[in-house]
C-alpha cells in the first residue's frame, strides 16, 4: 500500500488519511503520541474504515422508516479509492 496519505492537522492533533476507503491511518497528539492501532495483521491488519451509510446489513436490504421502503445496501467504501476536493486545513472532503 504505497499510496500517499492525507494529512491534515491542528495545534491539538494530527491525522493521517489512507485515500483507499478514506480510512485513518494515524491520530496522533501534539507531542506526536500515536492514538490508532499499530495494524499488526496478527490482531487486525486494518486501522478505521469508514463504513457507510450503515454497519453491516440490513433484512432484505431494505430501510424502514416512517411507512416508508428504502433499498440500501452497505458500500463497500474501504475497498473504494477516493478523491480529494480541494481543501482547507485542518479539513479533508471525501468524493468517491
Amino acid at each position: 500500500m504505497a499510496e500517499d496519505l492525507i494529512e491534515i492537522g491542528s495545534d491539538r492533533l494530527s491525522a493521517a488519511i489512507n485515500p483507499l476507503g478514506a480510512e485513518l491511518t494515524h491520530l496522533r497528539d501534539a507531542e506526536g503520541h500515536e492514538l490508532m492501532t499499530d495494524a499488526d495483521p496478527t490482531y487486525w491488519a486494518g486501522h478505521a474504515p469508514i463504513l457507510f451509510p450503515i454497519v453491516g446489513r440490513l433484512n432484505g436490504d431494505t430501510l424502514r422508516l416512517d411507512g416508508r421502503d428504502y433499498a440500501m445496501k452497505q458500500t463497500a467504501s474501504r475497498a473504494m479509492k477516493c478523491s480529494t476536493s480541494p481543501r482547507t486545513p485542518p479539513q479533508a472532503r471525501r468524493s468517491v
